[in-house]
C-alpha cells in the first residue's frame, strides 16, 4: 500500500525556512556541469526575489546558501530530472524523500526548496511546459503541502521516530524533573498546563521546539530563534501576532529550562543555542507532545477520507490458492469510518464463515498488524475469534500491533489500488469447512463520492453460482446496527 503523505510546508504562498542539506551549494550531483549552472542561475534568481519581496532578512526564510544546497541534495534524488519539474517527477522525489531518515524530517524546507524552484523554472524558462504541466506540478506540491497540516505536523510526526528509553534510565531522570512529579503523567500535565496560558501561536511555537528537543536530529544547525522565525513562516503569521507570541513564547521556555524540563545547548561554531531535553526525557516528552496536540486539534485526521464515503473493494481468497473453479473472491462497499472490527464481521458473513478462528489484519508493505483485544458487545472478544482468551491487558499485545477496533478502513485504504491481508487461521482439522488457514487480499478499487442515501456495507458482486442478492442479504445486521 503506498505510503501516505507526511509532509508539511509553508501555506498561503509562504515561503519556509531552510537550511544546509547534506550536500553543499556546489555540488553538481547527478547532470554534472549543467546542474551547477542551473543552482548558480537559480542563486541569482532567489536573491533577486528575496530583495524584491522584502525577505532578505526575515529570519523565517532560507538564505541563498542554504535553498541551493538543499536543491543541490534533490538534484541529486531525483537522478538529475529535476531540471524539468514534470508531476511526476515531482511525486516520485517526494516519495524518496519521505523514504530517506534525514530528509522527510525536512520536508518544510524540501517543499520550500521545490515551490522556488518551480517558480524559477517557470519565470525563466528553463523548464519549457504546458500551462496543464505547470498546473500539475502546482497541484503535487500543494496537496503535499496541505496534507501533512504544515511544519509543525511533520514536526510532531517525527515524534514517532523518538526511541524508547529504557526504565533504568528514564526512572531517574523522571525522579529529578520535580515538576512532573516524577511520573509521565506528570509531564505532560506540567506542559499543558503551561501551554493553556498562552497564545496559540505561543504554545505552537514552544511544541515544535519541545518536538526537536525531543529528536535534537531535527533541524540540524538551526537555533531557537531561527525553529521560532521558520514555524511563524509555515503557519503565515503576521507581525502583530509574532509581537504577542514573544513574550509568553519566552516565558514557557524559561519555566522549561528553570524546572529542569529542557537545557540550552551550543550550537558548534555559534553564539546561538538551542533546547534539548536530557537523553532520559525525551520518550515521556515525545509522547507528551503527541498527546497534547492531539488534544488541540494539531493533529491531522487519520482517516483522510470526507464524512459519508464509501470505498469499493474486491475481497479475494488468495490462501489457499484457488481450485480448478477458480478464485473465490466478494465485492463489497464499506463506509471509510468502518473500523477493521466491522470489516472482519463483514468477511466472516459474507464468505459464511463461523467466525470461530483467530483473525488479524496485515499491511504486507509496511508489515502493520492490528488485531482484536477489548470488549465487543459484552462479549469477550480474544486476538482473533469472538470468545476464548480473556483479553484485559492490552499491553500484552505482541510489539507494534493495534486494536482492529481503534483503526478505520479509510485510514489503510486511500487511493485505489491500497490492500490490506485480512487472515483466518483456524485448525485445519477442525472442519470449519475450509476456512482454516486463509488468507484474504482486500483491494481498494473504487472511492465513491459521499451518500448519505447509502447504507452500508453491501455486496454488489461475488464468485460462484449464489446469488449475490443471497450473500448481500446476509450482511443485513451489519446494516441495522
Amino acid at each position: 500500500m503506498p505510503k501516505k503523505r507526511r509532509s508539511g510546508a509553508a501555506g498561503g504562498g509562504a515561503r519556509s525556512g531552510g537550511g544546509r542539506s547534506g550536500g553543499g551549494a556546489g555540488r553538481a550531483g547527478a547532470g554534472g556541469a549543467a546542474v551547477t549552472a542551473t543552482l548558480l542561475q537559480f542563486g541569482r534568481w532567489y536573491q533577486r526575489h528575496l530583495d524584491e519581496t522584502g525577505s532578505a532578512h526575515d529570519g523565517g526564510h532560507a538564505s541563498g546558501d542554504d535553498i541551493r544546497a538543499m536543491l543541490a541534495t534533490l538534484f541529486e534524488v531525483s537522478g538529475g530530472r529535476l531540471r524539468s519539474p514534470r508531476a511526476e517527477v515531482l511525486e516520485t522525489l517526494l516519495d524518496r524523500v519521505e523514504d530517506d531518515d534525514g530528509l522527510w524530517p525536512r520536508m518544510p524546507e524540501v517543499l520550500d526548496a521545490l515551490e522556488h524552484y518551480l517558480d524559477f523554472a517557470v519565470e525563466s524558462g528553463s523548464w519549457d511546459a504546458s500551462d496543464d504541466e505547470i498546473d500539475a506540478s502546482d497541484e503535487v506540491l500543494a496537496l503535499a503541502s496541505e496534507s501533512g497540516g504544515g511544519m509543525l505536523v511533520t514536526l510532531i510526526e517525527a515524534m514517532d521516530d523518538v526511541d524508547d528509553v529504557e526504565p533504568a534510565n528514564e526512572r531517574p531522570a523522571l525522579q529529578g524533573f520535580a515538576a512532573g512529579g516524577g511520573t509521565a503523567e506528570g509531564v505532560a500535565d506540567y506542559i499543558d498546563a503551561a501551554l493553556a496560558e498562552v497564545t496559540d501561536l505561543a504554545a505552537e511555537r514552544v511544541l515544535g521546539l519541545l518536538c526537536v528537543a525531543a529528536l535534537p536530529e531535527l533541524l540540524p544547525g538551526r537555533s531557537t530563534e531561527r525553529i521560532v522565525a521558520m514555524l511563524d513562516v509555515a503557519v503565515g503569521a503576521g507581525e502583530a501576532e509574532r509581537h504577542d507570541a514573544d513574550a509568553a513564547t519566552h516565558a514557557v521556555l524559561e519555566r522549561f529550562e528553570n524546572d529542569g524540563l529542557l537545557r540550552a545547548s551550543a550550537l558548534p561554531g555559534s553564539d546561538e543555542q538551542r533546547l534539548e531535553a536530557a537523553p532520559g526525557l525525551r520518550g515521556v516528552l515525545a509522547d507528551a507532545v503527541v498527546e497534547i496536540a492531539d488534544a488541540r486539534g494539531l493533529l491531522p485526521d487519520a482517516n483522510p477520507h470526507a464524512p459519508g464515503t464509501g470505498l469499493a473493494v474486491t475481497a479475494t481468497v488468495v490462501a489457499p490458492e484457488a481450485t480448478a473453479e477458480g478464485a473465490v473472491w466478494r465485492r463489497l462497499v464499506f463506509a471509510a469510518d468502518t473500523d477493521l472490527g466491522g470489516v472482519h464481521l463483514a468477511l466472516q458473513l459474507a464468505f459464511e464463515w463461523d467466525d470461530e478462528h483467530p483473525h488479524r489484519f496485515r499491511v504486507e508493505e509496511t508489515d502493520e498488524l492490528f488485531l482484536s483485544v477489548g470488549v465487543l458487545g459484552g462479549e469477550s472478544r480474544s486476538w482473533g475469534g469472538a470468545s476464548g482468551v480473556d483479553p484485559s491487558a492490552v499491553d500484552d499485545l505482541p510489539e507494534g500491533a493495534e486494536d482492529e477496533l481503534e483503526v478505520q478502513l479509510g485510514e489503510l485504504l486511500v487511493e485505489p489500488g491500497d490492500e490490506l491481508d485480512y487472515e483466518y487461521d483456524g485448525d485445519a482439522d477442525s472442519g470449519s469447512g475450509g476456512s482454516a488457514g486463509v488468507r484474504v487480499r482486500i483491494r481498494l478499487e473504487e472511492v465513491l463520492e459521499p451518500d448519505a442515501a447509502l447504507v452500508l456495507p453491501r455486496c454488489v458482486a461475488s464468485s460462484g453460482d449464489q446469488p449475490v442478492e443471497e450473500i448481500d442479504g446476509l450482511l443485513t445486521p451489519l446494516r441495522l446496527r
